[in-house]
């Protein structure tokens, strides 16, 4: 899996636009934002056609293991935000 770092989203962002790297950063963490607040409090998707979907994904709290000592532990439950591309984004092998 390639990771992108922040910086090279927005400066790829910035070329791409022409907007500034400071104006592409607002615009995606606003972005972020609005995901995260229908996803998580209000438990409804996000489609962004041609896009993909954002959805809440409900995970159970369940039992773990602390790597470094081994004594088990309760992991809380918690909600992620899933997300799936759109077949056209999707890489055929």
């Amino acid at each position: 899996m390639n990771k992108m770092p922040k910086k090279d989203l927005m400066s790829d962002l910035s070329t791409t636009t022409g907007m500034s790297q400071t104006q592409c950063d607002t615009v995606l963490s606003a972005f972020a934002e609005l995901v995260a607040e229908k996803n998580l409090n209000e438990d409804t998707s996000v489609t962004l056609m041609g896009l993909g979907t954002f959805s809440p994904n409900h995970k159970a709290a369940r039992a773990g293991r602390n790597p470094a000592t081994g004594e088990a532990l309760q992991i809380a439950a918690k909600t992620v935000i899933k997300f799936k591309a759109v077949a056209s984004l999707v890489k055929k092998s």
